[in-house]
């Protein structure tokens, strides 16, 4: 099956893999092993790019805050681009989580544009997982914080990128020590 692109990209393994693989994820969420788990799929493509050319499209395309190359060796590499950050320690021992859920593409004027993020800030489902996940990492915090500085200061934010606009929640707290 072809991702995108025209087909340039094909997924690893067939559709009934995959659909297995979702079964599995809901009974360990049912079975209480996991709040979440994100699923993905890996891509194939006969294309060699040069890896450098690579991340530099995507950073065109997508000029998320977070990036990275890495070089593994024998010709393999990742590239990642991504607007989510999972944890940032500043020097003074602030520690801030932005975790997202809740992603919508971007429309073709501002008009447009507005009304999907209206209708993003307002979804049930959006909300409810971006809180679901919120909760999660203030508890996850609060136990190497310091009493009481674990904060919320923007829920349910929505920030715009070039081709999504997406539901950001920003968690802050004060590493104990």
């Amino acid at each position: 099956a072809g991702c995108g692109g025209g087909g340039l990209f094909r997924s690893e393994g067939s559709e009934e893999e995959y659909e297995g693989r979702v079964r599995r994820c809901r009974g360990y969420i049912v079975e209480g092993e996991s709040y979440e788990l994100c699923l993905t799929t890996k891509l194939r493509s006969s294309l060699r790019p040069d890896a450098l050319t690579l991340y530099s499209a995507i950073r065109h395309r997508n000029q998320a805050p977070y990036a990275a190359l890495l070089r593994l060796g024998k010709g393999r590499a990742v590239c990642s681009s991504s607007p989510e950050r999972f944890l940032a320690v500043s020097r003074g021992g602030v520690v801030e989580s932005r975790p997202i859920k809740g992603t919508r593409r971007r429309g073709g004027c501002e008009e447009e544009d507005d009304e999907i993020k209206k209708e993003l800030h307002g979804c049930v489902k959006d909300r409810a997982e971006n809180l679901m996940v919120v909760d999660l990492v203030r508890s996850d915090l609060s136990r190497v914080c310091e009493p009481g500085s674990v904060k919320v200061p923007t829920l349910f934010g929505i920030e715009s990128y070039a081709t999504v606009h997406q539901m950001v929640t920003v968690v802050r707290g004060r590493l104990r020590g």
